[in-house]
Order: C-alpha cells, then sequence, then structure tokens
C-alpha cells in the first residue's frame, strides 16, 4: 500500500443504522454523518456496510446527491460456520432489488456469498489478515477503514482506475481487478486498540442480543 493518491473510496464502514450496536459506544455517525466526513475528507466515495441491515442505506444514498459523491450501497453480513462466525463484506447490493429480500443473516458461507452474486453483488473477505489469501488466489484487492466512529473515515482507501461517475463503475472496477488499495495517514493508535479488542465486543453485543430474546 501507498500514501501517494488523493481522492479514492473507503470500501468499509458502519453508522447509527446498526441498532442492536446501540450501547456500545463504538458508533456514532448517522448514515448522513457518514457521507459529511467523506467529503470533508476528500473522498470520491464511501460504502455503507452496516451488520446484517441495509437500514440506512436510502439516507446516505439521499446525503451523497447533495454531497456529490458516491455511495457505495453494501453490507457486512455474518455467516455461520461451525462455532464460528465469519464476516462477508458486500458492495453492489442494488437497493431496488434486496429492498423486499432479507440478508441471509447467520447462513452458511456459501449460502451467503451464492445470495450476494445472485443479487448483483461481489463478495469480500474482510480484515487486513485476508490479503494474502487475495496474492495467493489473484483475487482484486480493496481497501476500507472499517470506520465506526468520526475521525476513521478514509484512513484506508481503494483507487479505482477506472473513471467512477456512480457506484455501479465501482463495482465493475473491482470485478476487473483495476484497483489498488493504500493508506491516506498513519492508522491511529486508538483504531488498533479497537480492532485488537473486536472479539470482546462481538462477544459482549452477542451476549446482549441473547438477553433481549430471552
Amino acid at each position: 500500500m501507498n500514501k501517494n493518491y488523493e481522492g479514492g473510496f473507503d470500501l468499509h464502514g458502519h453508522t447509527t443504522s446498526m441498532e442492536w450496536w446501540r450501547g456500545f459506544d463504538i458508533v456514532n455517525m448517522s448514515p448522513e454523518q457518514m457521507v459529511t466526513e467523506a467529503k470533508k475528507t476528500g473522498l470520491d466515495g464511501v460504502a455503507i456496510t452496516d451488520h446484517n441491515t441495509i437500514r440506512g442505506l436510502d439516507r446516505a444514498l439521499n446525503a451523497a446527491a447533495k454531497e456529490g459523491i458516491i455511495v457505495v450501497p453494501g453490507a457486512e453480513i455474518t455467516a455461520h460456520y461451525g462455532i464460528n462466525f465469519p464476516h462477508i463484506l458486500t458492495l453492489g447490493l442494488d437497493p431496488e432489488i434486496i429492498k423486499n429480500d432479507p440478508l441471509p443473516h447467520l447462513k452458511d458461507p456459501e449460502t451467503v456469498i451464492k445470495w450476494v452474486h445472485d443479487h448483483g453483488g461481489i463478495a469480500v473477505a474482510t480484515h487486513p489478515s485476508e490479503h494474502e489469501i487475495a496474492e495467493k488466489q489473484n483475487r482484486p484487492k480493496i481497501g476500507g477503514s472499517d470506520f465506526h466512529v468520526m475521525g476513521q473515515v478514509g484512513i484506508v482507501r481503494t483507487k479505482i482506475f477506472n473513471e467512477a461517475k456512480n457506484w455501479q463503475d465501482v463495482v465493475e472496477a473491482i470485478k476487473q481487478g483495476k484497483t489498488e488499495p493504500f493508506f491516506r495517514q498513519d492508522i491511529p493508535e486508538e483504531m488498533i486498540k479497537n480492532y485488537d479488542r473486536k472479539p470482546i465486543l462481538l462477544k459482549t453485543a452477542k451476549e446482549k442480543i441473547k438477553s433481549l430474546l430471552a
């Protein structure tokens, strides 16, 4: 990754539209605030990839139209594999196609990936540790900050080598492998700490969900 390119797209991030995350103090941006932050940091566009929901997508798209940047529709879907709950990042889910078709939450990874492809999207292995898999399998590579709070948007970005006039162009560039991930700035120490303690936060979140369903 390099730091020598302005603009770009941050293709992994979250907003307060994920209602079940409220109360953990790790998400503090509405979809509109996410778009405003993206514009401030000089991004050409940003993806909204909330966990297991597209609830905030329409708000983000409307805000992006006013700000003159691109919002890529997506989600981070939790799959279920044995005792594990892998996250599958999805990009390019057409809002008109999926609005009446629930996301395949807690299905096996193969089912989730097939659903994404059947609905016109692309499925991405999330988090930095997956870059070696992309290299070995000659897969397209993208960058995203996995942002949850203001100040994190745009730290990790994706350069698009095609001209991108809309989110469909961005998705097509990824499919063609015409992308390059890069850092816009050094990753803040607090962001690294948050990443390191994610397993604890996820465990706490699951316990909260169980208590709500009890």
